[in-house]
């Protein structure tokens, strides 16, 4: 089943923020968004989750001479797309103007990468799915669902650490290049909506 077009009211509601916009002003539009292709007169929920701080690590930041509370810290919304009140789509929104900045997008990274372990088990489908976006920069994660821990891959992977043991650039700024407000971020995205929308037409149809 494929995703319905988006409405020009939500593109709007994107276009009109500023370029330095924080998490806050993005809360509308990603709910708008994922609510007009997940419609709530329909099997699917899109629920706001909460408000997620992660401080950075002496050993991510660089920063060894600074205390633990004084660390660089992302701030991020969360949202759970639910089918039938299973999780099928988790979105972690970051502001935009930070994603040149690479501490934040490896700490975009690594917690989406613990938000996947959590849900995994929950989800339905065959493939669970993840959006990191810093405002309208997206990079969509998958996971297959199967049971067996060594058949579960987070894509893209991990990085590997260079060659003085210090961890490479474990989340690429070129992973961010699907912008929603061109038509090739939008197709991306409704690529996205309708592979998972046929994922769960297919269970319906299994379950009736």
């Amino acid at each position: 089943m494929s995703a319905p077009p988006i409405p020009a009211r939500v593109l709007s509601a994107f276009r009109l923020l500023p370029p330095k916009a924080g998490v806050g002003l993005y809360t509308g539009p990603w709910n708008k968004l994922l609510s007009s292709v997940f419609p709530p007169d329909s099997p699917y929920t899109v629920t706001p989750r909460e408000y997620l701080s992660v401080t950075a690590t002496k050993e991510q930041s660089g920063l060894g001479d600074i205390d633990p509370e004084h660390q660089p810290h992302l701030s991020s919304m969360q949202f759970e797309v639910q089918f039938e009140s299973l999780p099928i789509l988790l979105v972690l929104v970051s502001a935009s103007a930070i994603v040149d900045v690479d501490l934040a997008r490896r700490l975009a990274d690594e917690e989406v990468r613990r938000q996947v372990d959590s849900l995994i088990e929950l989800c339905p489908l065959p493939t669970l799915r993840t959006i990191t976006a810093f405002g309208h920069y997206m990079c969509t994660y998958t996971c297959d669902t199967a049971p067996e821990s060594s058949d579960r891959h987070i894509q893209p992977p991990l990085a590997v650490v260079d060659s003085e043991n210090r961890p490479a650039d474990t989340a690429p700024r070129e992973r961010w290049n699907s912008d929603f407000l061109t038509e090739d971020g939008q197709r991306a995205f409704l690529d996205t909506v309708s592979k998972i929308r046929e994922e769960c037409q297919k269970l319906e149809m299994e379950s009736a």
